[in-house]
């Protein structure tokens, strides 16, 4: 089954309504469920409560799901059984690491493969994609023990969250580019991809490099695949 997959650089209304009307297409119409998986603990749910807001206006539940504290094994079958699973923003590093330290990557490749809906935001849409470094170009530092920066493989376009169009990240999205066998897709906060029926679209001004150059991908237009 084509994936269904929503990357934000960032959820920030109403900047992304036009992502959210499509993700919101690919869910039932009532009461869907989401699963939130952090990045880093989040004891106070501090930065669940700000997505459970933001998900109950288009009348979702999100179901938080401990990762690197208060992870429970016994609840990994409720968490797949989601309409959808949120992957957060956060350090990326940090967050592979504990996925993988958790068994969850091959059970969100399933989940996905399987017709699952996944979700995700800045650090989140970055693991979808094969090598999660470019979260260096947006800042995020080396975790202990991941050496491994394979991600979970589930597109074959580099995502680089947070572009700004300035020199640091446009050089630094270009030095890429050189170096990764793929579209490179720089997605400025309140822009996103998305992935569905087979069919890679841009909603607002998604840059890639093509020869060198910075090339805007234009709003909500479908991207051509790879040559």
């Amino acid at each position: 089954m084509p994936p269904r997959l929503v990357l934000y650089s960032d959820q920030i209304e109403p900047q992304t309504k036009a992502i959210d009307d499509r993700l919101f297409s690919m869910l039932p119409e009532s009461g869907a469920t989401i699963g939130y998986l952090p990045s880093s603990p989040d004891p106070d749910r501090v930065w669940f409560r700000y997505r459970e807001d933001y998900y109950a206006r288009r009348g979702a539940r999100l179901k938080f799901f401990g990762l690197e504290t208060e992870f429970d094994e016994g609840r990994i079958e409720e968490l797949f059984q989601s309409d959808a699973i949120h992957l957060t923003g956060g350090n990326t590093f940090q967050f592979l690491y504990w996925l993988r330290k958790r068994g969850l990557v091959p059970l969100l490749q399933s989940y996905v493969a399987d017709g699952g809906v996944l979700i995700g935001v800045s650090a989140g849409a970055i693991i979808m994609t094969a090598d999660i470094s470019t979260s260096f170009l947006c800042g995020d530092v080396a975790y202990p023990g991941l050496e491994d920066f394979t991600g979970l493989a589930l597109v074959d376009f580099a995502f680089v969250p947070h572009f700004d169009n300035s020199e640091a990240m446009t050089a630094g999205l270009k030095a890429y580019s050189t170096k990764f066998d793929g579209p490179v897709y720089g997605v400025p906060d309140g822009c996103g991809i998305v992935v569905e029926g087979g069919s890679v679209r841009a909603i607002g001004p998604i840059w890639q490099v093509v020869c060198g150059q910075l090339i805007d991908c234009s709003s909500q237009v479908t991207i051509p695949p790879p040559s």
